[in-house]
């Protein structure tokens, strides 16, 4: 009974992941076909196909992670040199330069995507083989810590820092769901805002979202005597607000019901490359709140619910922090990105996953879904 409740789960899961990519694309065509025909002349589809070609390779990996009928002893004993080499790889951005300030790319992709899936498979693996999670500190998250201090700081050269922020609340939140002692995860907080705070004000764009942010806050506008400096003296133009005030526009102008598939008005230079980062912004304005927006929540609802539930089903330890975490890290990721579209946290650059365009992200997504899709098979063998 309980392998029949595993199959099902995981076969719910992947026909939820199929409808957010499918979502995603046709979003995709609706935001970027104007655009990409009239702004760039690459034609109306140059976006949705570039997209398909990174759908395929993504299903292709659920396929291949399926059919390799690897128990997840096989990805734990190879889980630190699939991290590693993915570190070269990472570091490797470094050395090559782009006409973009940052230097994030290699052939066309972001390898820290890739690599934060298979961070979260080590962490998983190495507290799995732990007897006592809240043993010592040096013992307990050294170890892990210092890997995420080396990726901290190949995202704080490329720079990436909406992305390096990302990683501290997602490996905090993985030391806490492997029962790390509360004490030990508020001294790792105040470790990593003593290291990143510093390094993200160093950046005149970064100050300057965070002033965006802050100049329009009302919490912060009636502390301004202790934010000096971010709030005060920050005009407009130094706030730099246009994205996201022109995405709050889109929302507000779609209403409950929208104006309908195709019909935006926002995309036509108003809100930038509105097939990325900002696309809940397009969505909510030509779907609405009810047909789009509410669309969105239901559908990583239930990626959580029965992402959770593989996870709670699993037969190992590593099983479940592996699904568990992984599944938190999408919901995580879409929280973060329909919450700076909607002016709640300062821009960060994060897109929503499934549905945003670009490559690495959609793949390294689907990447985690085959994992998680792994956990269930492998968990329906030892019941």
């Amino acid at each position: 009974m309980e392998e029949e409740s595993l199959q099902r789960n995981a076969n719910i899961f992947l026909v939820i992941t199929i409808a957010l990519v499918a979502f995603g694309l046709l979003m995709i065509f609706s935001s970027s076909g104007i655009v990409t025909h009239t702004l760039s002349k690459k034609g109306m589809y140059y976006s949705l196909v570039k997209q398909l070609a990174w759908v395929s390779i993504g299903f292709l990996s659920i396929f291949i992670i399926i059919i390799l009928k690897k128990d997840l002893e096989w990805w734990n004993k190879y889980s630190f040199l699939l991290l590693f080499l993915l570190l070269l790889l990472l570091a490797s951005t470094l050395l090559f330069h782009t006409d973009k300030t940052a230097r994030r790319w290699i052939m066309g992709g972001q390898p820290s995507e890739l690599v934060k899936v298979f961070f979260i498979l080590y962490l998983s693996s190495f507290f799995s083989k732990k007897e006592d999670s809240n043993e010592s500190f040096i013992k307990g998250l050294v170890p892990p810590c210092l890997i995420l201090g080396v990726i901290l700081s190949i995202l704080a050269v490329q720079p990436h820092y909406g992305m390096a922020v990302f990683f501290c609340l997602l490996t905090l939140s993985v030391f806490f769901i492997a029962g790390i002692k509360i004490r030990h995860l508020l001294l790792l907080l105040l470790i990593f805002s003593i290291i990143m705070a510093p390094i993200i004000g160093s950046k005149e764009y970064a100050r300057n979202r965070i002033r965006a942010f802050l100049s329009k806050c009302p919490i912060a506008c009636n502390v301004k005597w202790v934010l000096k400096g971010f709030v005060e003296n920050t005009s407009d133009k130094e706030a730099d607000r246009w994205q996201v005030e022109q995405s709050i526009i889109a929302l507000g102008s779609g209403g409950l019901f929208g104006v309908g598939l195709g019909k935006s008005k926002q995309k036509l230079s108003w809100v930038p490359l509105p097939y990325t980062d900002f696309i809940f912004s397009i969505i909510g304005e030509e779907l609405g709140f009810i047909l789009g927006s509410l669309i969105v929540f239901v559908l990583f609802g239930l990626f959580a619910y029965f992402g959770f539930s593989i996870a709670c089903q699993a037969q190992s330890q590593s099983g479940f922090f592996l699904a568990f975490s992984l599944t938190f890290s999408i919901i995580l990721q879409a929280i973060v990105n329909i919450a700076i579209v909607s002016d709640t946290i300062p821009t960060t650059g994060l897109p929503l996953p499934f549905i945003s365009y670009g490559g690495s992200s959609l793949l390294s997504n689907l990447i985690s879904v085959g994992l998680i899709i792994n956990v269930a098979r492998s968990s329906q063998h030892n019941v």
